[in-house]
């Protein structure tokens, strides 16, 4: 294989390089090179086109590369690598003008170079770039050795034109952009589900929602107080139950629109908790409680009722997993550890939900290829989404936290005299947080005895 042919593999599995097809070799493709500022109005070229000056050029060259920060650990073979996307391309070129009326078009080359905002440059080898230039711009003219020639040495570039480039989404948005694609996913595949052809099947539907919202309010007590909400939406959901098992009385049926309302209701209801500005380790325990009693339970794959009943949990434990990942988006982490420690829990209680819902549509996989005895998909894919960026995020954000230290005790201190010790000049501002951290307790709040492991954060 030559080298030609091998480049022509390379692009085409990347997608790329069909325009060269027909092309006879490297010359062949080259282009003309041309500055066009866009901030020129008024003016157009000789064709008619838009305004753009043209130049010849000498070799050429780009830098390029990825952000990162590479994070070294002693007693750890390898470093650990954090990748922040690809730098701006960097086009360093040499500029050719010449001519009988050289001074003027090098006059003119240097205002547009010259210009505020973003130009393309018609890149000979590399095509249409959208570019600043930056730095020295240098002007050469050789007047002795080259009369009619002026030469511009400049750097460009490349540049997305935002203050905050798309390809950089914050990564709370990202993960709130993902809990809102899992409760959709959720609803839809509930809906799709849920097996409603009787009004009694209907009324045990609304039946094991309104459980649903008393084994929230149970597993959630701690964490209510102090998240707003919990009591209206509590109360809306109630209403809607109500209205919605009327509509069966009278028409004997639950309309989908109905059905929508409900699903929509009970998600944000269980939600709501992720709200809370409780520390994250007891948002998490109220909502993994509920994941607990869920996942002890059993289903009869030849009652229409059971089988509606494990759907809805499984509505309930995707939408308990999100609001745990959403609350750990927005807290606020005091140690590498409490940030790791979240991320590792959201992967468990992900691989706990898997276990789960595997084992029992085995069990359903007896009753056929129906709606209701197979896993449609779109839920799980979205939560192991939102379960992936949440934790890729955490495990990011641990490195800019304290990393726990431990030292045992040689002879008895007092906490005062030794978060000073530890925490230099912000004993003040850690001395609690030090306390609680060490679970002092009893006269370990006055004195902390010879032989006590301790814990401090740096």
């Amino acid at each position: 294989m030559s080298f030609s042919t091998l480049g022509a593999d390379v692009l085409a599995a990347l997608g790329l390089g069909g325009e060269y097809e027909d092309s006879e070799g490297w010359n062949t493709r080259l282009l003309p090179a041309a500055y066009q500022p866009s901030t020129v109005h008024g003016l157009t070229g000789v064709d008619g086109g838009p305004f753009k000056l043209t130049f010849q050029y000498e070799d050429l060259e780009k830098t390029f590369g990825r952000h990162s920060s590479v994070h070294e650990f002693s007693e750890a073979g390898n470093a650990y690598v954090q990748q922040f996307g690809k730098m701006g391309q960097r086009f360093p070129m040499r500029m050719y003008l010449w001519g009988a009326d050289v001074d003027t078009m090098a006059a003119g080359f240097e205002t547009l170079l010259g210009l505020s905002g973003i130009a393309t440059l018609e890149h000979p080898m590399y095509g249409p770039k959208q570019v600043i230039p930056v730095g020295e711009i240098v002007r050469r003219d050789n007047l002795v050795t080259a009369a009619n020639q002026v030469i511009f040495d400049a750097t460009f570039v490349e540049t997305t034109g935002l203050i905050y480039p798309a390809e950089q989404v914050d990564a709370q948005s990202e993960i709130a952009n993902a809990l809102g694609a899992l409760l959709a996913a959720q609803a839809a595949q509930l809906a799709q589900q849920l097996d409603l052809a009787s009004p009694l099947d209907g009324l045990g539907f609304l039946d094991s929602i309104q459980n649903t919202l008393g084994s929230v309010v149970a597993a959630t007590n701690v964490i209510q107080d102090a998240a707003l909400g919990f009591q209206q939406e509590f109360d809306d959901t109630l209403n809607l139950l109500s209205s919605a098992a009327g509509g069966i009385t009278a028409t004997g049926s639950l309309a989908s629109e109905t059905l929508d309302a409900v699903i929509s209701s009970t998600q944000t209801f269980i939600g709501n908790g992720s709200n809370s500005s409780l520390p994250p380790t007891e948002v998490s325990a109220a909502y993994f409680s509920i994941l607990s009693s869920i996942y002890t339970g059993v289903i009869d794959i030849n009652d229409t009722q059971s089988i509606n009943d494990f759907h809805t949990n499984e509505m309930t434990a995707g939408a308990s997993i999100g609001s745990v990942a959403k609350n750990a988006a927005n807290a606020r982490f005091n140690t590498r550890n409490e940030a790791l420690d979240s991320a590792l829990d959201l992967m468990d209680q992900l691989n706990a939900y898997a276990t789960w819902a595997d084992g029992l549509y085995s069990d359903l996989d007896a009753n056929g290829p129906g709606a209701g005895n197979v896993d449609l998909g779109y839920g799980f894919q979205a939560l192991v989404k939102l379960v992936g960026l949440t934790a890729g995020y955490l495990v990011d954000l641990s490195f800019s936290l304290k990393q726990e230290r431990r030292i045992v005790l040689t002879y008895p201190r007092t906490p005062i005299d030794l978060c000073a010790e530890l925490y230099p000049g912000l004993v003040d501002d850690n001395l609690d947080f030090f306390i609680a951290s060490n679970n002092l307790l009893g006269r370990e709040v006055l004195e902390i005895p010879k032989g006590r492991e301790i814990k401090y954060y740096v």
